[in-house]
Parts: structure tokens; C-alpha cells; sequence
């Protein structure tokens, strides 16, 4: 009978491994359901490009990013994470929810490769430690950001299973190959920060494998490896063929001569011990999820982080050839990714903003389950302790799930008033606009960096509408949508703020307007400015006073505004503003 028992169990135990990731990101994605979502900024511009697949303007390069120059702006390495969200959102009718709908799926098809490589390699207790890692992850980050696909949440579960696919590479297990050829072109391709780390571990990976792989497979092992990591590669490949100057030029004239000096080994030093803080996260994950960042109440600690890389080193010394070698490979890893995070932080160049280290969490959680890993390797415990091990084990993963999904039933858009205001706007624009007219699309935004413009652009040609940008947009919306050489039909103009007022004295004619703010909102947003315009007055930056109706957000990345300043500039920049959409003659501008 005790045998029967055991094999019940062994279901429950892996499939709650296989599922505790899925269950936030699940929730998370029901809660997305409604209201329906605009999609604005870097997400509308990801939407166009997943739109593009298949057609003859299928991407062969990432989005835009801060690389290179206005006048030659260069982009993330990569298109791969296009394709791979296309087939799910076309299958579900191309809408914003189908969108959200392929990112999940695209998080939950990593998350279990990760469990499943770990299960395979040294079974369902080890997998269920990863999988309660991958919780704590997704709570602590927020369930919310694995909702929306924007280049620098997409990668955040890959690169786990990238560290697994290196981790089984130094077994020998044949596998793990593939798994770091499609996890690392997701990473390095989606987001530059991994593309480094990617090639240094790669590199790890394929050593491993040549010295540990067995002889009769190495060579079919690499050479299949190698044409697939092509296939993955083809289109930024083509993309620097076709192109003078390619994307990869324009990458490789950036990350070795970058337009301002890095931040440095030291900063970068710190920056990689902050994320190592788990108790930090930890934090954010079981008390107030979804907070890491620069809005949260707390700040992690490098001091903390800094004994993570003390124990890390003490137990590699300690146990070195008395541990299995599962153990060995997890902390080779763990270094080389620790290793790899310095270099790769101390290379960034401008403000580091915590998207561009989101990924350095991971490699903390990894590193913690190398020490116990490899301490819990010298000794053996007796039936009943490996019994209440598993109990309490199994407890704790659904205690950090349960806790994420309450979290995830709270999840919404990044910018709500963005996406409700356009929503608003929108079929009043289409009931003026000819239906088989071309129209060019102009913004004169006064918070959101013209976030209203990129979701109309989005929307209109969701609804078959012909739209085109300026010129100076051929980079972010596709070179097919550039105005450039083109006859338009009329210019839309996107305004908010008190932008508003001066197109109304423009030649032209206003179609829509919205205003989605209660009452009691817009009375805070005034009386907010009005602080705002005082504490700038105060730290003597009048000069910044008037952007603060023109461009909130150049006075919100400027490093001068002191810390007073930043609830005001986060209360507005929630709140928003009206907005109103203009048909003028083409050519129109302020004076």
C-alpha cells in the first residue's frame, strides 16, 4: 500500500511545481480582461511589429532603444520575440488582449522549461525549490509586468531557463544545448543588457558540453546547435546585410563608444549587490508585491547582497570536489553570472533605470540555490526529515503562489488613463476620416512623451485606417509607415495639456475631445502643479517651472529635481490630462 501512496504523491509534487508559476501570471492576465487596453509608448510600437510578421514588412531587428542618435537611431538586437507572440495573437483575433494572451504564454512556456529541465536532472524536490524561486520572482516584480510585452519584462523567466540550459550544458546533458541557443536569442535579442551575459555564458555552456557531453553526440550536439542559433539569428543577420549602416553596426558603435562615459565597476558593483539582496525581495514578494523599483518604500541593501557573494564563495571553497555534480555545475554558473552582471552593469551608460537590471534577480535566486544546494549535498537526511522537508517545501510554494495570485487579481495597465483616454478619443476620429484617405499622425503631448499619439497610431490602423508618421519616426513605427515620399489626406493632430489650446487658434478643426479624470482628480492635478511649481521654485530651477505644462516628463528624468519633487511628479504623472484630437491641413505646426 505505501508504494501506491508514494506514487500519488509524486503527481501532486510535480505538478505543483509545473504549475505554481502559472497560477499569478494566469490570474494576472484574467484581470487584464477588462477594461479593454490601449496599448501606448514602446507597447503600441511592439503591437505594430507583431503586426508586421508575415507581411512584407516582416521586422528583422528589436525595438528602438537609447542607442545611437536621433538622426540614426539604433535598435535591441533582435525581432524574435514578434514571431513568437505573432501565432497566438493573430489566432485570437489581433486585439490588445491577444497580445496580452501570447506574452503570458510566452512567460508560461518559459517558466516550464525551467522546471521541467530541473525535474529531469535531479527530480521534484529540487524542481519545486525553482519553481517556489520562479514565484517569488514573479511576485516580487509584480505579476502585472509579465502581462504587458515590453522588451525588457519579456526575457525576465527566459533568463532562468537560459541558466538552466547552461547548468545542464556542464552535465553533458544534450538538452541543455538547445535550451541556451533559443533562451539566449529570446534574451540577447529582446533586450541589449543580456546580450553580454548571454555570449559569456554561452561560451561556458558549449565548453562544457565539448568537455562533458558524450563523445559519440558532441559534434551532431553543436552542429545542430549552431544551425539553429543561425535560423534564430537570420533576420538581425540580413538586417546589417541589407542596411548601410546595419543595426549591428549601430550596436557595436554604441556598446564600444558609448556617447557619455558608463557608470562604472564600482557603481555597477553596487547596483548587482543591491539585486542580490533576496531578503529584499523576498519582501516585496510576501509583504508589498509588484514594488521593486524606484517607487518602492524600501531600498535593497548591498551590504546584504554582498554576504550572498561571501557564502557563495565560502561554500565553493569549502566544498570543492566533495559535491555532486549537479552542485559543482550550479555554482559555476552562478559565478559566471555573477561575473557576467558586473561587466555588463558597469557598461551602462546613462541613469540606470531598474528595467535594465531586472534581470540580475534571477542570478541572485540562483546563486542562493547553488549554496544550498551544494550544503544540503554533504548531508543525508533521514526518511522522516526528507518527509518533513517535502511538507514544509510544498507548503511554502503554495503559500508564495496563493499570495502572488491576490496580488495578480489587482493587475492593471501601465498608463490606465492613457489607455481609457484613447479609447475615448478613437471613434470620433474614425467617424471624421474618410475610409479610404491616408492620414499622417502628429502628437503635441504634454506628459506622457507622446504616448497618446503612438496608441491612436495603433488603434487607427487596428480599425484599417491608413496612418503615417513624420519622417523622424521611421525607426520606431517601420520605415513603411514614414510619411516620407508620401501624399496624406490630412494631418491628425494628438494634443494634451495645454497643448490643446493653441491647436483650437490652428487652422482645422477639432474632432474629439476627452477628459476622463473625475472632477476631484483634475482639482489634485492643479493644485499638484502648483506644488510641483513651488518646490522647483525652492531648489532653484525656474528654468524647469514651465515644462511642468509643456514636458512633465523632462522635468521628471531631470537628475537636478530633488526627491521632494518625485510624489508630485508620480501623482501627475498618473493622473494625466485631457486631450483632444485635431484634423488640419498637412504640414501643420505651432508657431
Amino acid at each position: 500500500m505505501r508504494r501506491p501512496a508514494a506514487g500519488r504523491r509524486l503527481p501532486v509534487a510535480v505538478g505543483l511545481a509545473l504549475a505554481a508559476p502559472a497560477v499569478p501570471l494566469v490570474v494576472a492576465l484574467v484581470a487584464r480582461r477588462h477594461p479593454v487596453w490601449v496599448p501606448d509608448l514602446d507597447l503600441a510600437l511592439t503591437e505594430l511589429r507583431v503586426r508586421d510578421v508575415g507581411s512584407s514588412h516582416g521586422p528583422l531587428v528589436g525595438l528602438p532603444g537609447r542607442i545611437g542618435t536621433l538622426e540614426q537611431q539604433g535598435s535591441h538586437p533582435g525581432p524574435i520575440s514578434f514571431y513568437l507572440l505573432a501565432p497566438i495573437y493573430r489566432a485570437l483575433g489581433s486585439t490588445s488582449f491577444a497580445l496580452q494572451v501570447a506574452t503570458v504564454a510566452l512567460h508560461l512556456a518559459a517558466a516550464t522549461a525551467t522546471v521541467a529541465l530541473v525535474l529531469r536532472r535531479v527530480g521534484r524536490a529540487w524542481a519545486l525549490a525553482v519553481s517556489g524561486a520562479l514565484v517569488v520572482l514573479i511576485a516580487g516584480v509584480g505579476p502585472d509586468l509579465f502581462t504587458e510585452p515590453w522588451n525588457p519584462y519579456l526575457p525576465i523567466l527566459w533568463w532562468p531557463a537560459f541558466l538552466v540550459g547552461v547548468w545542464c550544458c556542464l552535465q553533458g546533458d544534450a538538452r541543455g544545448i538547445a535550451v541556451v541557443v533559443i533562451a539566449g536569442a529570446i534574451c540577447g535579442q529582446t533586450h541589449v543588457p543580456y546580450l553580454g551575459p548571454v555570449v559569456v555564458l554561452t561560451v561556458l555552456a558549449v565548453a562544457g558540453w565539448l568537455r562533458w557531453g558524450a563523445a559519440p553526440r558532441r559534434g551532431q550536439a553543436i552542429l545542430g546547435a549552431a544551425l539553429l542559433a543561425v535560423a534564430l539569428w537570420a533576420p538581425p543577420l540580413l538586417d546589417q546585410v541589407r542596411h548601410d549602416p546595419g543595426n549591428a553596426s549601430l550596436l557595436a558603435d554604441h556598446l564600444l563608444s558609448p556617447p557619455q562615459p558608463a557608470i562604472g565597476g564600482r557603481t555597477g558593483a553596487r547596483l548587482v549587490l543591491e539585486r542580490l539582496d533576496l531578503a529584499h525581495l523576498v519582501r516585496s514578494a510576501v509583504v508589498d508585491p509588484g514594488l521593486l523599483g524606484e517607487r518602492y518604500p524600501t531600498t535593497p541593501s548591498a551590504g546584504r547582497g554582498a554576504l550572498l557573494v561571501v557564502a557563495l564563495a565560502a561554500v565553493g571553497a569549502l566544498t570543492r570536489g566533495r559535491t555532486t555534480a549537479s552542485g559543482r555545475a550550479a555554482l559555476v554558473v552562478a559565478v559566471g553570472a555573477l561575473a557576467a552582471a558586473w561587466v555588463a552593469s558597469a557598461r551602462i551608460v546613462g541613469h540606470p533605470w531598474p528595467y535594465l537590471m531586472l534581470w540580475v534577480w534571477p542570478v541572485g535566486l540562483w546563486a542562493a540555490l547553488s549554496v544550498a544546494g551544494s550544503v544540503l549535498a554533504r548531508s543525508v537526511p533521514s526518511a522522516t526529515g526528507r518527509r518533513v522537508a517535502s511538507i514544509v517545501g510544498v507548503l511554502v510554494v503554495v503559500g508564495l503562489t496563493v499570495r502572488a495570485a491576490a496580488d495578480a487579481r489587482l493587475a492593471e495597465p501601465t498608463n490606465p488613463t492613457v489607455s481609457r483616454t484613447v479609447l475615448a478619443l478613437v471613434p470620433d476620429v474614425v467617424a471624421s476620416l474618410e475610409p479610404e484617405g491616408r492620414y499622417l499622425v502628429t502628437w503635441s503631448d504634454a506628459v506622457h512623451l507622446g504616448a497618446h499619439g503612438y496608441g491612436m497610431v495603433d488603434e487607427l490602423e487596428r480599425r484599417g485606417i491608413d496612418v503615417v508618421v513624420p519622417a523622424t519616426f521611421a525607426t520606431p513605427f517601420g520605415e513603411h509607415r514614414s510619411v516620407e515620399g508620401r501624399a496624406v489626406d490630412g494631418q491628425l493632430v494628438v494634443a494634451t495639456g495645454r497643448f490643446i489650446s493653441r491647436w483650437r487658434a490652428q487652422p482645422g478643426r477639432e474632432v474629439a475631445e476627452a477628459d476622463v479624470r473625475t472632477p476631484s482628480e483634475r482639482a489634485e492635478a492643479s493644485r499638484l502643479r502648483a506644488e510641483l511649481a513651488a518646490v522647483l521654485e525652492d531648489a532653484g530651477l525656474p528654468e524647469l517651472v514651465p515644462l511642468v505644462d509643456d514636458n512633465l516628463f523632462a522635468v521628471a528624468v531631470d537628475p537636478r529635481v530633488p526627491e521632494a519633487a518625485r510624489p508630485l511628479l508620480d501623482r501627475l504623472d498618473v493622473l494625466g490630462a485631457a486631450a483632444a484630437v485635431f484634423l488640419v491641413p498637412p504640414g501643420s505646426a505651432l508657431p
